[in-house]
């Protein structure tokens, strides 16, 4: 599994009880039944997928080379178009995105909101468009970050890791020997057996996943199994002879990742279940000479619970390395946000946490850039202007990018 599939899951997407309705969503229709089939004679291949074949592999390499390039350009077009959502019945706020709105962001700030598609917004109107509301946040490429130089800058998910060479100091604390102690109740079994994955997903995984979110992010099976019995693990969580949880982990380098979990039954986070499936992937990190945990993302919130649980397992704040895209708002604050500041994390320095920074690809709009980070601006800012006049002329073609690059 790469990183990128790993890091979609085992966080809360989106919050219960929040809902998104709107006519502008596309809808798919079966062809009629009795209609014209296209038939494909026997040996009448695609030529072009025919002569791709026959090439040499080094102009297969060039080949996929150029259609890396040509996808990229397209997904960057594709970011200039943002979907316009408001909040009903008060419009409290506009909500724009390329893609789907992050409900569960949005519930942190507003957690009775319904937000409607309104429209679409191209990025040369952007600004012009923001201005008409009060409150606003926007889901954007850093790219674009300097076209809104007042505001708040934050990102949707903070990563936490855990430094192992610190694990055993941490787990002397009185509070974490608490923990421990309950997990003594509940014994592990690590499994290569497919029926246990099964098992797993369809038993434990989804229900619970479904249980705490409304639109979750769900990881599909065929994600796990790619890894499953090579450097991924299936941890079994039993009480007595029943399954109490599991936990999917896998490993890349010398950093052990917890992927997605999943309880039976809500009470067993009283009995201690959940501080048992994190006690033992600690363990097996630990076996396996894993240098880092990667305990998964949360909410940019200091208050938010998910984060703070995993602070107690040492879970250090980090910018997701795989997580580009930035959060403007303009008006909309809420008490321990976590921001950015010329890419890096400013986390509130409020009891029981610290400030940490960490370093990023975003160079932010927040104060004046240091002068390491102003030519990576004028870059950014040049290739802007020349990207805004390419698409200034090409807005026919935006619509159709996903055919000719998808």
């Amino acid at each position: 599994m790469n990183k990128k599939a790993c890091e979609k899951k085992g966080s809360r997407a989106a919050g219960a009880g929040f809902r998104r309705t709107g006519a502008h969503e596309g809808d798919i229709r079966a062809p009629e039944r009795g209609g014209a089939a296209i038939s494909r004679g026997a040996g009448m291949g695609n030529p072009i997928v025919s002569f791709y074949k026959q090439l040499p592999e080094e102009q297969k390499r060039l080949v996929s080379d150029y259609l890396a390039v040509i996808k990229k350009i397209a997904r960057v077009c594709l970011g200039c178009r943002f979907k316009a959502y408001e909040d009903v019945p008060g419009r409290r706020f506009v909500y724009l995105t390329p893609d789907d709105p992050d409900t569960g962001f949005i519930e942190c700030f507003y957690p009775d909101a319904t937000v409607v598609r309104t429209g679409t917004v191209y990025i040369w109107s952007l600004m012009k468009y923001t201005r008409r509301y009060k409150r606003a946040m926007i889901d954007l490429h850093p790219l674009f970050a300097p076209l809104f130089p007042e505001g708040t800058i934050t990102v949707r998910w903070v990563r936490q890791v855990t430094d192992l060479a610190t694990i055993d100091t941490l787990f002397k604390r009185k509070s974490r020997k608490e923990e421990i102690r309950k997990t003594k109740r509940f014994a592990l079994d690590f499994s290569t057996d497919p029926e246990d994955l099964d098992l797993f997903y369809e038993k434990i995984y989804l229900p619970y996943t479904r249980r705490w979110e409304e639109d979750a992010i769900i990881l599909k099976k065929s994600e796990l199994l790619r890894d499953f019995g090579k450097n991924g693990d299936l941890a079994l969580l039993k009480s007595g002879t029943e399954i109490a949880g599991g936990q999917f982990s896998c490993q890349n380098g010398d950093t052990y990742t917890l992927l997605v979990y999943g309880l039976s039954d809500e009470s067993r986070v009283r009995e201690g279940a959940s501080a048992a499936l994190y006690y033992y992937c600690v363990r097996r990190a630990q076996q396996k000479g894993a240098a880092f945990l990667d305990l998964g993302l949360a909410r940019p919130f200091i208050t938010d619970g998910v984060l703070k649980y995993k602070r107690k397992w040492g879970g250090q704040i980090r910018r997701d390395s795989e997580l580009h895209r930035i959060m403007y708002l303009k008006n909309i604050r809420k008490d321990g946000l976590i921001t950015l500041d010329r890419g890096n994390l400013v986390v509130p320095d409020l009891p029981g946490t610290g400030t940490c920074s960490d370093p990023g690809p975003y160079a932010g709009p927040e104060g004046k850039p240091s002068r390491e980070n102003g030519a990576g601006t004028i870059r950014d800012l040049l290739v802007l202007i020349i990207l805004n006049i390419f698409l200034m002329g090409s807005r026919d073609l935006l619509a159709g990018a996903p055919l000719l690059f998808f």
